[in-house]
This record gives C-alpha cells, structure tokens and sequence, in this order.
C-alpha cells in the first residue's frame, strides 16, 4: 500500500475505488522515466551511510577514496535509468493491450487470505 500510495501521490498512478477498483497508469508509458521514478519514490539515495552527513561515523571519511567512485557510481545508475520510460521495459503484450486502452485498468491486488 504504501508504493500505490506513493506513486499516486507523484502523480504516475490513479487509484480506483470500490467494486472492481484498482489502479491504472495516469500518463502513457512512454511519458513515463524510470529515473523519475526512482527519484520520487525512494527517500534517498545514500548507497553507503557516509553519503549522508548528519548520520555517518565511519572513521576512515578524511582518508577514503571509495566515496567518489560510489558517487561516480550512482550518477551513473541514474543516468542509465534516466534514459528509459515505462515503455522501453514493458513487454510487447503489455504495450499492445495499453495501446488499444491507453489508461488501461489493472485490477487491483489482494492479499491471499490467511
């Protein structure tokens, strides 16, 4: 619940209520950037706990050379997601069954019963 919620509230996802309720795509996938949504769903993006200074205590911070090839490292993630939308990883079928409904609905999901 809380990924639906969060993505609804970036905007990327429309919630539906109610019988037969779900949630379906709120712009096309091709509007879509995974980078974007990465960046809006995740709180940070600190890979290793000297990347944020109000929270690291590792003593080897003056001498260590790792932290600029992790920060090379995450840009460059970054930078790969940034170059791809929802339609660059969604299967053929999927692209074809959004192209006959651009805002198809996708029903939602349940938790099995216990």
């Amino acid at each position: 619940m809380k990924v639906v919620n969060r993505l609804a509230t970036a905007g990327y996802i429309e919630t539906l209520r109610g019988k037969g309720g779900g949630l379906r795509l709120s712009r096309e996938p091709h509007l879509i950037n995974l980078g974007d949504v990465v960046r809006d769903t995740e709180d940070n993006m600190n890979i290793v706990e000297c990347f944020d200074p109000t929270r690291q205590s590792c003593p080897l911070v003056p001498a260590c050379t790792l932290k600029s090839v992790l920060i090379e490292a995450r840009r460059n993630f970054m930078g790969t997601l940034d170059r791809y939308t929802l339609r660059d990883v969604l299967s053929r079928q999927t692209v074809a069954i959004l192209a006959g409904s651009p805002r198809a609905k996708i029903p939602a999901v349940r938790a099995p019963s216990t």
